[in-house]
């Protein structure tokens, strides 16, 4: 016998579908998952991608965009997808068109358009997403982080019932629970569900007995925090500023909904101008982000074991310590029994421990996230082993960030052999470095050395033309190539 709820949450006979065996999520392959998401009306979906992109055990196979013009949201992933390294051909991304909600979305100077962004059509995203999920099985985990609207349409079209065959569904926002029986309810207050009731509701009632579900709500959010500072380390050079979208983003949802902002982000009342961005300097405490969507996200990190490959964290993996306390949800009608679990559900059952940890565990995943195309990137389709093909469809052509050489070149540069490089234009006469170099004098007694660090820090990298240093190396490595082209007399 197969079951489905109907419209009250009541079990009743429903079509033929496939009831998934319980496993954990984790595996020896990287786990496909699909990302529905509302990117551009905060930082948080940015975020979670992120957390997402620098898990080793974690494969973004698909994004489907919800809420307004998801065309636009849709452009502006895919800016930060090729930011990141992300071949196009990799992740498809699925449009969505829909009047739910005002939410704006902010995208940063240099992103592509709709018309150059590879985006699929709005009108084959329903099937497209059953097409995914056909393809990965019982592998595939969707994470939503946004309204429901694609997702309930493609159920709706779902007659084979492809979609309970899936792993995991995580979504973030509050639920009721029907403990004896095992039943969730979307929380109406919850902005993901309300914003689409409707589609909310056809998810629940039409997947909790046969796919489990994780759900993070907003106590687990309120109590974790992301600061200024810690946007300021997360800043990278050759990637758009995430405390400038943060900020940009944080004051559209000011200007549309000021109310519920300032109840969120308490703020001086000389400070609430429309006309001033000097709101954003006296944030309460800081915090720019309590962050539902990222936590969600690294909530899949920890359950793929990926969470140990975070260098510096203290995760004691024999005793299973987590970073989420998880309570159990089990479904109680015959022949449908998988595990939910529910994260930060109520003031007293936030599931956050050790809220500093998960603060740590978080900023590292961001990180790696960042700096996930910091080594070479090859697509997805080169990767085999078997094959030498990857190294033909290396991305930008680049075979080696040159850590020594350009070590090798500042002593040229302190030489001044630096001169003897022909055609490169330095200015001898006002000391234009190739190098930044930051001098640090150690203060002790007798002891005055002037020490020089070049590149110790993303914002502090030391290469103000990056251009002009590469000329300068390749002359330099021409140099020596052709060292022993002149007559060679041993130095003796």
């Amino acid at each position: 016998m197969v079951m489905a709820l109907n419209s009250n949450g009541e079990c009743e006979d429903g079509g033929n579908s496939q009831e998934p065996a319980q496993v954990e999520i984790g595996g020896v392959d990287p786990v496909p998952v699909m990302v529905i998401t509302d990117i551009g009306a905060d930082i948080d979906d940015t975020l979670a991608t992120l957390v997402l992109l620098g898990a080793k055990r974690v494969k973004v196979v698909a994004v489907v965009t919800s809420v307004n013009d998801g065309r636009k949201r849709g452009a502006l992933m895919r800016g930060w997808l090729r930011k990141l390294g992300v071949a196009d051909e990799d992740v498809p991304i699925l449009p969505s068109l829909d009047c739910n909600g005002k939410a704006g979305c902010h995208t940063p100077e240099g992103f592509p358009p709709i018309e150059e962004a590879a985006l699929g059509k709005v009108e084959e995203t329903p099937n497209r997403i059953l097409q995914i999920a056909k393809f990965y099985g019982p592998e595939l985990v969707i994470l939503g982080i946004a309204p429901l609207t694609p997702l309930g349409a493609a159920i709706r079209l779902d007659t084979t019932g492809v979609l309970k065959t899936i792993k995991r569904i995580y979504l973030q926002g509050n639920v009721h629970v029907n403990q004896k029986a095992g039943i969730l309810k979307p929380d109406t207050l919850a902005y993901n569900f309300r914003m689409d009731m409707d589609a909310a509701n056809i998810v629940f009632d039409s997947l909790q007995l046969f796919v489990p579900f994780t759900l993070l709500g907003k106590f687990a959010a309120f109590r974790v925090g992301l600061t200024k500072k810690d946007f300021e380390c997360l800043t990278r050079h050759d990637k758009p500023s995430l405390l400038c979208q943060a900020r940009n983003q944080m004051n559209n949802f000011r200007i549309g909904n000021p109310d519920l902002f300032y109840k969120l982000y308490p703020i001086p009342e000389k400070f609430k101008s429309l006309d001033s961005m000097e709101w954003f300097d006296h944030i309460k405490g800081g915090t720019v982000s309590h962050p539902y969507d990222p936590l969600l996200a690294l909530s899949i990190v920890e359950d793929t074991d990926s969470i140990n490959d975070l260098p510096g964290l203290d995760v004691d993996v024999s005793t299973k310590t987590k970073l989420f306390t998880r309570d159990p949800v089990l479904c109680n009608f015959p022949e449908a029994r998988p595990l939910h679990y529910i994260i930060g559900n109520s003031e007293t059952e936030h599931g956050v421990p050790d809220a500093e940890k998960v603060h740590r565990a978080l900023v590292e995943s961001l990180r790696l996230g960042l700096d996930s195309n910091s080594i070479t990137t090859i697509p997805r389709s080169f990767k085999s082993l078997d094959s030498m093909e990857w190294f033909d469809h290396i991305k930008g052509g680049t075979v080696s960030h040159p850590y020594d050489p350009l070590l090798a070149l500042s002593i040229v540069e302190d030489t001044d052999s630096i001169n003897d490089l022909p055609g490169l234009d330095v200015d001898v006469s006002t000391k234009t470095k190739l190098f930044t170099r930051d001098p640090v004098l150690c203060n002790f007694p007798e002891a005055r050395p002037l020490h020089y660090i070049i590149g110790n820090s993303e914002t502090e990298h030391g290469v103000p033309d990056a251009e002009k240093v590469h000329r300068a190396l390749v002359e330099s490595l021409r140099l020596g190539l052709d060292s022993n082209s002149i007559t060679t007399i041993p130095r003796s």
